[in-house]
């Protein structure tokens, strides 16, 4: 049987992210609750969390800025001076389409870090008063959780991130909580060939970069089902 062929790219000029991004934040510890803004360029975060500055790729690798600042105690630090225990619990603008019409709305995102395990749960609400549509929290990264989020989406509904992009993908070595996604823009007929673990092993030299699931550019263009390593 042939798979029709996805809807094509509506016009993303509207809903392009303009970085850097700032995100309202809830940090929440067995020491109090506080109300944070997370700066994200892209590619790294930047908080001030109880007087101390943390920055980081991911959630759970915001590292303490200063020298030292492992042993204060405003909160807990693991060995490596990275935010050891606690929950995030943020807003992360994010673009879809509905009915052809994109716009940004809000992934809200709640993050708990270890101990005793760490977990993401996200959450879509549409500003056309549908949803909740959450993840299943069956998994410790933003893949598990968008994945079940956008099976659970309206048949008019579409996320216009590259989680979606029909040129991303992730590496059969794995990735971390947020940002390991692949993108393979600059060799996009290369990557549509892409069948197996080890094509996308050869490929993955010639990345264009990693990016954030829910980073958007120009090129974004619908995933087919089947394409790449990740299906």
């Amino acid at each position: 049987m042939t798979l029709p062929d996805p809807a094509p790219a509506p016009d993303l000029s509207s809903v392009l992210p303009r970085y850097p991004l700032r995100l309202n934040a809830i940090y929440e510890d067995e020491r109090g609750r506080d109300e944070i803004t997370i700066s994200n360029d892209g590619k790294d975060l930047h908080t001030t969390l109880r007087g101390v500055a943390l920055s980081g790729s991911d959630f759970d690798g915001l590292e303490a800025e200063s020298p030292g600042s492992e042993d204060m105690p405003p909160f807990t630090l693991d060995k490596f001076g990275m935010l050891a225990t606690g929950s995030l619990t943020l807003l992360v603008p994010t673009a879809i389409d509905i009915a052809g019409m994109p716009q940004v709305i809000d992934i809200e995102a709640t993050i708990v870090l270890p101990p005793p395990i760490e977990r993401v749960e996200l959450t879509i609400r549409l500003p056309d008063g549908r949803g909740p549509f959450r993840g299943m929290n069956n998994g410790g990264d933003f893949e598990a959780e968008l994945e079940e989020v956008v099976r659970a989406l309206p048949a008019d509904v579409r996320l216009l991130a590259c989680y979606t992009c029909g040129l991303s993908d992730y590496s059969p070595l794995g990735h971390g909580l947020f940002q390991g996604l692949a993108c393979f823009r600059d060799v996009k007929d290369a990557y549509r060939r892409v069948a197996s673990k080890w094509d996308i092993f050869n490929l993955l030299p010639s990345l264009t970069e990693y990016v954030q699931e829910t980073h958007l550019c120009p090129e974004w263009e619908p995933r087919p089902p089947g394409r790449g390593y990740r299906g």
